[in-house]
């Protein structure tokens, strides 16, 4: 909800009480920064950095990109879903290439990826788990950071 609010905020639109501007602009003057709302889709695949993993080479991990992370990182961290059910912010974040999205051993880890996320926090048409509680506590960001 949080991206679509941010996307209809930053949307001009017909209105006469808007002067042909959007709502960001209408309240605070300026113009509102689009660029962390529109380099990625939602639910788009990504891969990150860990950062529990070793210098100097940090170890990519799959994950599904939620939109713009407010109150943690910069401007462009986004939050992604980890494969575990928990959501972080991560600022190094890219987009799969196109030898990752027909690979077959990337497609493999995409399902399994959906397999556990299912798992973990259900679908549109399966409920979640009893006992699975999907939060996003500031303990967990502190720890991933």
């Amino acid at each position: 909800m949080e991206r679509r609010s941010r996307i209809n905020n930053l949307t001009a639109k017909d209105l006469f009480q808007l002067e042909g501007r959007n709502p960001y602009f209408h309240i605070f003057h300026q113009e509102g920064d689009i660029s962390s709302t529109c380099q990625f889709g939602w639910y788009e695949w990504v891969y990150f950095r860990d950062n529990k993993a070793g210098f100097p080479f940090p170890k990519e991990l799959l994950g599904r990109c939620l939109g713009p992370s407010t109150g943690e990182g910069n401007e462009m961290s986004q939050c992604i879903l980890k494969s575990n059910g928990k959501v972080v912010p991560r600022r190094s974040v890219r987009p799969l290439t196109r030898d990752e999205e027909i690979s077959d051993t990337e497609i493999d880890k995409r399902q399994l990826f959906d397999k556990l996320i299912k798992e973990k926090l259900g679908d549109s048409i399966t409920p979640m788990p009893e006992g699975n509680e999907f939060k996003l506590n500031h303990e967990d960001l502190q720890e991933d950071l």
